[in-house]
């Protein structure tokens, strides 16, 4: 299930792959997972990088996403972990 976002806000519950796609920041917000074991998939291919904030993100606060990279999360039931990401991601 995929959805593509263009305006802040928050990512949707039920999409489990994330398509940023604005022309300036993107801001969105990563509300705490459903099931443990759930994923989450990050591209973005807008010209603006895409910020986003977990509610719970056991490696920081933020990770962002410059045009035309890709990030993956996992739920772990407690926290959002990043398991697959470019060399390009910013991790705040």
């Amino acid at each position: 299930n995929s959805v593509e976002v263009s305006t802040n806000g928050t990512v949707s519950a039920i999409a489990s792959y994330i398509i940023c796609n604005k022309g300036s920041a993107l801001a969105l917000a990563l509300d705490s997972g459903d099931v443990t074991g759930e994923f989450k998939y990050f591209t973005n291919k807008g010209a603006g990088v895409a910020t986003v904030t977990p509610t719970a993100f056991a490696q920081g606060s933020t990770f962002a996403l410059p045009q035309y990279s890709a990030a993956q999360v996992i739920w772990d039931g407690s926290n959002w972990y990043l398991l697959g990401v470019d060399s390009d991601l910013t991790i705040s």
